[in-house]
């Protein structure tokens, strides 16, 4: 039993046995348990904001998780595109020409390939 509840008669329908005991319970005022309902409430809804804050908290991690593994498939593509643009500089550029450093290569045909920066020698 919810001891918020208030589960006494009305006066009229109690017997005298039964108001005597009553006068021995322990009774809060009005104001005290209107004080206490009202704790009492928002405990429940401080609860239930934790339980929405739990749920919206693993969906986010939910959704970070899934992010990071989008991440990490763009990290390996990248590093196979990298892998895969070097070689063809070695392929089309740096067999052919010779050529290394930093290049810049024309938009419009044909497409010249300028050194717009050598590559030191250490």
């Amino acid at each position: 039993m919810n001891i918020l509840e208030d589960d006494t008669k009305p006066e009229f329908a109690k017997t005298k046995a039964e108001l005597a005991v009553e006068a021995e319970k322990p009774a809060l005022t009005k104001e005290q348990f209107t004080h206490m309902a009202a704790i009492n409430g928002r405990v429940r809804d401080l609860k239930q904001g934790g339980f929405d804050l739990r749920e919206y908290l693993d969906s986010v991690k939910q959704e970070a998780t899934r992010v990071e593994a989008e991440l990490e498939k763009a990290r390996e593509e990248l590093v196979e595109k990298t892998k895969e643009m070097q070689n063809c500089f070695d392929e089309y550029i740096y067999k052919p020409f010779g050529i290394t450093g930093q290049i810049a290569i024309a938009d419009s045909e044909p497409h010249y390939i300028t050194v717009v920066e050598p590559a030191t020698t250490e």
